[in-house]
């Protein structure tokens, strides 16, 4: 899964902002005070930031945010996840520009590569200068949790600012409350804040984005349905191989697969029963099952033997393409998306989406880690004027700045439907003024965009899958069906996003879940080609001597006490 996430980065991750979040006209500016730090120094001048807000007579209260924040010219260091490749310098981005004219603030931005980022991340934190904002993507964390990044002295407790100063933010947070747990830390403060996802209109987690999919097309031509039990799908795969496909099913590259909901387990490590007990899924007595059919669809030639070295997101468009397999683990390019995408040159190789048959519960299962919450930020100790930082961050949480960073101008690369929604002008974009792609055109118009990370504010992923159909020329939106199925099971066994351990049982899980999580894999591969004498009780045996109990615990103690923010 953490794969398919990295690989992941190249979609877009862009910002929104719930009506219910705007208000109205009101009174006069507020904020004052001279904020610095250590990032690198835009070619923009403060003094050009002064000149703006004195000339900004668009003095305006949203939801309790008086803008502008400030009429002096004032700026602040702001150190940001940003992965974009065509704008050297984000105050030159047409966004970033509106949001100095409207709050009076000018950014000095310090951006880093999300290849870099951990690395820079790492020698930010232990240089001991800092900038005013740090704007990170879903990673990397602060060593320890951000209650150590408090007690170290770097990261400043934003608890009292995000209480007093940042209206908007806590009128999102209040659209969710899973969301709003998600955000607080378990003694229950907003010590850092996290961009939101959400639709043009909710604050919500975008669903689930990935599972299984089979090549319909082939489906279709040997006239046969889809299989609604394992016994069918079994069937159908040898169908699918004697009809000249020698290797119909590539499992993930342990041996696991989203058939492991069919036994009501999750598709990772770890899965959170519906008593809310925390387990580990690969020495559950019902894994077992799971492994006993794999072994014999191996014996019998329906899994690929290349499974443990092929990578869905490199290797899936050949396979697509020549028809090598039929079943596989799918993410973001269900229907005729690989070739919308030109990845493939079959236009009729149509990948379905397929939720695995139950077996052993009731009902089929999802794995759906919610993640209302993401790409964290905060205000660092160096910063000398918090709230001017506070409430320049709250005003990335208003639907003026998401409008303008997601979409853009209107008119230009955006108008309003007939029902007052955001949408994206495919002719612009795809025929701008610069010739570029329409992903990269967006680079220079909206601060969040494509290929550029979300690290501050709203992310909009309903925005993100409408400009997927702009740059695949599709006409509907296939991949909204896609998320609509997968998060339809009303059964979760994920453990939800947002738990976080402790000092000392980061340490135990840092100790020990390496090598179980080897010994695991090791063992599944093995047991599933059928090269290995050990019994599944003696790796489970195996797995309790290398302290799967105690990591097992900190993981319990930590949803435990999520349960209770």
């Amino acid at each position: 899964m953490k794969k398919r996430i990295a690989s992941m980065l190249a979609a877009v991750m862009v910002i929104s902002m719930l009506g219910a979040c705007g208000g109205s006209t009101g009174t006069t500016p507020s904020g004052s005070g001279t904020a610095q730090g250590t990032a690198q120094t835009s070619t923009t001048t403060t003094a050009a930031s002064a000149s703006a807000a004195e000339e900004n007579t668009n003095v305006r209260n949203i939801n309790g945010l008086e803008l502008p924040i400030s009429t002096t010219g004032e700026s602040l260091d702001v150190f940001y996840a940003y992965n974009g490749t065509l704008v050297s310098d984000l105050n030159d981005i047409w966004s970033v520009q509106e949001m100095e004219k409207n709050t009076g603030v000018h950014i000095n931005w310090t951006q880093v590569a999300l290849s870099e980022l951990q690395e820079k991340f790492n020698i930010l934190i232990t240089s001991g200068e800092y900038p005013d904002i740090v704007g990170l993507s879903f990673f990397p964390s602060y060593p320890g949790g951000w209650s150590k990044g408090v007690e170290d002295g770097v990261v400043l407790n934003m608890d009292e600012l995000v209480r007093d100063y940042m209206p908007n933010y806590r009128a999102c947070l209040a659209q969710n409350d899973f969301g709003n747990k998600q955000a607080m830390s378990d003694n229950h403060e907003y010590q850092i804040v996290y961009s939101l996802q959400g639709t043009d209109d909710a604050i919500e987690g975008e669903g689930v984005v990935c599972g299984l999919g089979y090549r319909a097309d082939i489906l279709e031509k040997l006239g046969l349905d889809e299989p609604t039990t394992i016994d069918e799908l079994h069937d159908v795969l040898v169908a699918v191989k004697n009809s000249g496909i020698e290797y119909p099913f590539m499992p993930g590259t342990n041996g696991s697969s989203e058939i492991i909901h069919s036994y009501g387990l999750n598709y990772t490590n770890w899965t959170l029963t519906q008593d809310g007990k925390v387990v580990y899924t690969y020495t559950q007595d019902v894994f077992k099952q799971y492994l006993d059919l794999m072994r014999d669809w191996y014996a019998e030639g329906l899994i690929d033997p290349n499974f443990t070295s092929f990578n869905f997101f490199m290797d899936l468009p050949v396979s697509v393409e020549t028809d090598a397999n039929f079943l596989y683990a799918v993410c973001l390019t269900f229907g005729h998306g690989l070739y919308e995408q030109g990845r493939i040159s079959n236009p009729d190789a149509f990948l379905q989406p397929y939720l695995s048959p139950a077996v052993t519960v009731p009902e089929t299962v999802k794995s759906y880690a919610q993640e209302v919450t993401k790409n964290p930020a905060f205000i660092t100790t160096s910063c000398e004027n918090p709230v001017l930082a506070a409430k320049w961050l709250d005003y990335t949480y208003t639907e003026e700045a998401m409008i303008k960073n997601v979409y853009g101008i209107e008119g230009e690369t955006f108008d309003y439907d007939e029902n007052g929604k955001p949408q994206y002008l495919a002719d612009k974009l795809n025929n701008n003024p610069k010739g570029m792609p329409a992903t990269d055109y967006l680079q220079t118009i909206c601060l969040t965009n494509a290929n550029a990370g979300s690290a501050i504010g709203r992310a909009n992923n309903e925005a993100t899958r409408k400009l997927t159909m702009v740059t695949s020329g599709a006409e509907t939106n296939f991949q909204d069906e896609v998320v609509a199925m997968f998060s339809s099971p009303k059964v979760n066994v994920c453990v939800p996003a947002g738990v976080l351990l402790t000092d000392e049982e980061g340490y135990v899980v840092n100790q020990y879940e390496t090598d179980i999580t080897t010994l695991a894999n090791e063992f599944m591969v093995k047991y599933i080609i059928g090269a290995t004498d050990k019994t599944f009780e003696q790796f489970v045996d195996e797995a309790y001597k290398f302290h799967l109990q105690e990591v097992t615990d900190c993981y319990q103690a930590a949803y435990d006490r999520f349960v209770e923010r």
